[in-house]
């Protein structure tokens, strides 16, 4: 349970997620960067690959990477399997959750599409706080970093 690993605090130089962040809820991505920065040696790098298209759009040609931006939550979730959660975080999501839990961000590397109009004519009312750089990020690498903190770091922790 990455919430809560039992490895001692500051014990590991680096932390690899490749593609699995937008399948956990973001209450649940937030107790997880808490618990990867707590492991984390000062100057440790949590390094994550975060793709943040529907995967619906890999069998059906179509539909767009962006299709699910158009649904409201509860037509969402009949669509949206435990066993393949989609949590449709957006890049600036995951920013702020780093910047919130304390990491220092070295690298942001965003895969960006041009805006659909289609999608943004049909955005449902969770997504129209975005810029449309934001909703149509297709992926991103992100090395963010443990700074070396005073001892009572725990305050910048959630």
């Amino acid at each position: 349970d990455m919430r809560n690993t039992e490895l001692a605090e500051g014990s590991l130089d680096c932390f690899l997620s490749w593609e699995v962040m937008k399948h956990i809820p973001a209450a649940d991505i937030r107790q997880i960067l808490a618990e990867i920065f707590r492991i984390l040696k000062a100057g440790g790098l949590a390094i994550m690959k975060i793709d943040y298209g529907d995967h619906y759009a890999r069998d059906d040609s179509g539909i767009s990477r962006f299709n699910f931006l158009k649904y409201p939550d509860e037509i969402w979730n009949r669509y949206n399997p435990d066993f393949q959660y989609v949590n449709r975080l957006r890049h600036s999501d995951y920013m702020n959750m780093f910047k919130d839990t304390g990491f220092e961000i070295l690298l942001e590397d965003v895969n960006r599409d041009s805006p659909i109009a289609e999608i943004v004519s049909q955005l449902a009312d969770r997504f129209r706080k975005y810029p449309l750089d934001d909703l149509f990020a297709l992926s991103a690498l992100i090395v963010a970093r443990r700074p070396d903190l005073p001892s009572d770091r725990n305050s910048m922790v959630m």
